[in-house]
């Protein structure tokens, strides 16, 4: 036998008394396919993430139960007839509980010497500084922009004499 939980949201429109009828109905029907009810909680009524067919909240029901693999479809199957049910969701319980139960607890590294430190993409002031690299302490322009500037100073000069001796003639 395996243990299942049953979360059942009913309509917020049921007063107290129908929502505890309608409850039993789904506990007797899960006793009647031979499940055993272990827990129920009541939630109460809560506001819904988005609209469910036109209801903006509902009962919260959670049933704690153990029964066989085969008994959920039939289970589901009363679910979805049930008028008052709007959702209702089935899961596996103590596959959670062995999960847990079976990772090992963390052990710290001992080759580990310094803690890891996130930083900003942005932030380049922390970053390390080199030191297999000389630091440039002057700006020194590539070669090749100094002698295309120089040529072009060049061909301004050249230009301006040729038309100042044109104009002095």
């Amino acid at each position: 036998m395996n243990k299942y939980e049953l979360g059942v949201i009913l309509k917020p429109i049921l007063t107290a008394e129908e929502k505890l009828v309608q409850v039993e109905k789904v506990k007797s029907f899960i006793t009647k396919v031979e499940g055993v009810i272990t827990n129920v909680e009541d939630w109460g009524k809560r506001i819904l993430a988005y609209e469910i067919k036109k209801f903006k909240e509902g009962y919260y029901v959670i049933i704690k139960f153990t029964s066989e693999k085969d008994v959920v479809a039939k289970i589901e199957n009363e679910c979805k007839l049930s008028d008052v049910v709007i959702r209702h969701m089935i899961v596996v319980d103590d596959v959670v509980e062995e999960v847990i139960k079976k990772r090992p607890p963390r052990k710290p590294r001992p080759d580990f010497k310094k803690p890891f430190v996130r930083r900003d993409k942005n932030d380049r002031n922390d970053r390390p500084v080199r030191t297999d690299r000389p630091v440039r302490t002057e700006f020194k322009p590539a070669t090749t922009e100094v002698k295309a500037v120089e040529t072009e100073v060049k061909a301004v000069e050249a230009e301006t004499k040729t038309v100042t001796t044109e104009n002095q003639e």
